[in-house]
């Protein structure tokens, strides 16, 4: 209940706070008088965002397959790399004699 009153006080004390200071704000004057409705029937053309849709898509595709060919050749070397790793872990085993597993049964 004490809220509610609290509430109720401080709204009514912020509109008796606002209130003079907007009838302070000047008297009401004429501005003029509006200008008449005019509209240019002439048009500039159009822009034919169609054709700007299917160049964007042709452009996006482009970029994409330069993507995926720049990804091949950027995997490559790391690839090959592998690749000569794998090799040589076989011949290193190979020379080692690692048991094989039918070798340890």
């Amino acid at each position: 209940m004490m809220r509610i009153f609290g509430f109720c006080f401080l709204t009514v004390l912020g509109l008796l706070v606002v209130m003079p200071t907007a009838a302070r704000a000047g008297d009401v004057y004429a501005c003029g008088v509006p200008k008449p409705a005019e509209l240019d029937l002439e048009t500039e053309g159009v822009c034919d965002f169609y054709t700007r849709q299917i160049a964007y898509r042709t452009e996006a595709n482009e970029m994409r397959r330069l993507l995926l060919e720049r990804q091949k050749s950027f995997q490559a070397p790391a690839k090959k790399a592998l690749d000569q790793y794998k090799e040589n872990i076989k011949k290193l085993n190979e020379e080692r004699g690692t048991p094989k597993k039918e070798d340890q049964e």
